[in-house]
């Protein structure tokens, strides 16, 4: 569970301080990534992506809930996959 979805749980009363216990914590793992399929490729994509990006407006932002956006790449998540593996949240590959 993100840390900031737990905090504002407990604000909000839902659930009470104190009565969840934190058993590991890990790095900072990128939140809501957003994908370009495939078929969108080339300057197209690169257009989408800078668009993202650039975007610096606080109000847009803020009716986007986000801070900023950032670049990311698949093996950005290998801690995420590697733990889901190792709690059986994710089947071997075959």
């Amino acid at each position: 569970l993100e840390d900031r979805i737990l905090y504002d749980l407990q604000e909000e009363g839902i659930i009470e301080k104190g009565k969840v216990r934190v058993i590991e914590e890990s790095d900072p793992i990128e939140g809501y990534p957003w994908v370009v399929r495939n078929a969108l490729a080339g300057k197209d994509e690169q257009d989408l992506i800078d668009a993202f990006l650039g975007i610096e407006d606080p109000e847009l932002l803020d009716l986007l809930r986000a801070e900023d956006y950032q670049k990311v790449q698949a093996s950005d998540y290998d801690y995420v996959e590697k733990q889901a593996r190792k709690l059986d949240l994710i089947a071997e590959e075959q």
